[in-house]
């Protein structure tokens, strides 16, 4: 388990000893995280979102935040979705999905029982699956279409993951931009919740 730790925390060798230094760490592994990813299977997993009818986005655990943020997100940007953290909300949305829809999971160890078991309906309903998970070689992986790694290069497979999921973050961030569409924003009038919740601000 020590060896598997968050990268965040340090040994005494100073590698982290100031918030600058940190963020440069961050930084590199962030850019490590692009270079694992091909620019085709990003572009084509952004199509794919920007052109569905609905997109299913599934997590379970402490990964469950980043379904809810990215599925605020794609409705901001005029994409239908669903993002509920409970299993037997997205299995219901799954079951009851149609043949344009998008199937998003979201696992960083990428053997969330629950995940596959959305990911396998998925399938049997032939649906295309999109997985974000940092294990090339895991259930979740080999159930998806189209495979973006949250990952900075460590090739063993392990069941003790950390906590932090800011490399998944970081994955969702990028894919969102790739889907960001001004015209379809304003074709649906997409940000016009924005617009009416501003009146709560001071």
């Amino acid at each position: 388990l020590g060896r598997k730790q968050s990268r965040f925390i340090e040994s005494t060798n100073g590698e982290a000893d100031t918030v600058d230094n940190l963020f440069k760490m961050i930084a590199a592994d962030m850019m490590r995280i692009g270079q694992n990813i091909d620019q085709s299977t990003m572009v084509n997993c952004a199509n794919l979102i920007k052109k569905c009818n609905h997109a299913h986005i599934i997590a379970v655990g402490n990964t469950s935040p980043f379904a809810q943020y990215m599925g605020f997100r794609l409705g901001r940007l005029g994409i239908k979705c669903s993002y509920g953290i409970v299993a037997e909300y997205f299995m219901n949305h799954i079951n009851l999905a149609e043949k344009n829809d998008v199937v998003i999971a979201i696992s960083q160890s990428g053997c969330s029982k629950l995940v596959v078991q959305g990911m396998e309906l998925a399938k049997e309903k032939g649906l295309v699956t999109i997985a974000i998970t940092a294990h090339k070689y895991s259930p979740v992986s080999r159930l998806a279409d189209y495979l973006l790694l949250s990952t900075v290069g460590e090739k063993s497979f392990y069941y003790y993951k950390s906590y932090s999921h800011l490399y998944e973050a970081g994955v969702v961030e990028a894919l969102l931009y790739y889907v960001t569409n001004e015209d379809k924003i304003n074709d649906k009038s997409a940000d016009k919740p924005e617009i009416i919740l501003s009146e709560s601000k001071l």
